[in-house]
């Protein structure tokens, strides 16, 4: 019997990681807020889906308390003592469409969750766009090029730091989606039906 497709959720706070959750399986599973973070603790979600069974795995966001050395260090701690990374299907690293910038502090945190996990956290690693209908359609393609090559250099770099040498990284899969808004591609297909596969 083959192990379902499994994949842990990384990101900064507000980027939508339990709404993403919500979104794919379709009901209300996770625990949402639009104005506090509610992901404190480790959560395994495996359902069913019209594509096939699927587990994510929603974690604390980047950045919840303010202070990256203090609180990212215990959510770094958890994630690596309760995810068997053997076992992942991919690592899907999310970040918000519709915010203009990468900001530094999510670079900082990228790079020490690198150094604190370790390299093998992007061996198999997806980038999501979330909230992708808040992006004007024309400006989608120019945007997602710079989150493509911003997200990714912060992976590299912080992977140069714990390696001491150049190492090759490329994400896996890039897509967009939206947590809130269905139906708001039309070329689009249900996020489910990638990580079924």
């Amino acid at each position: 019997m083959s192990q379902i497709p499994t994949y842990l959720l990384l990101g900064k706070t507000g980027v939508g990681k339990s709404s993403f959750v919500n979104a794919v399986f379709g009901i209300q599973l996770a625990k949402t807020d639009r104005f506090s973070a509610c992901t404190k603790l480790v959560e395994y979600y495996a359902q069913n889906t019209p594509y096939g069974e699927i587990c994510l795995i929603d974690t604390p966001g980047l950045g919840e308390g303010g202070s990256i050395e203090s609180t990212d260090l215990k959510y770094f701690d958890l994630v690596r003592t309760q995810v068997d990374f053997t076992r992942l299907t991919a690592v899907i690293y999310l970040h918000r469409f519709d915010d203009p910038r990468f900001r530094r502090d999510e670079s900082e945190g990228i790079k020490l969750l690198t150094k604190r996990i370790g390299p093998q956290v992007w061996t198999r690693t997806w980038l999501v766009l979330t909230f992708a209908a808040s992006v004007a359609e024309e400006e989608r393609s120019v945007q997602g090029t710079a989150k493509v090559d911003a997200i990714g250099k912060a992976i590299r770099e912080g992977l140069r730091e714990v390696s001491g040498a150049e190492l090759p990284f490329m994400f896996q899969q890039v897509l967009w989606t939206d947590n809130i808004v269905i139906g708001w591609s039309k070329s689009g297909r249900p996020t489910a039906e990638f990580l079924a596969k």
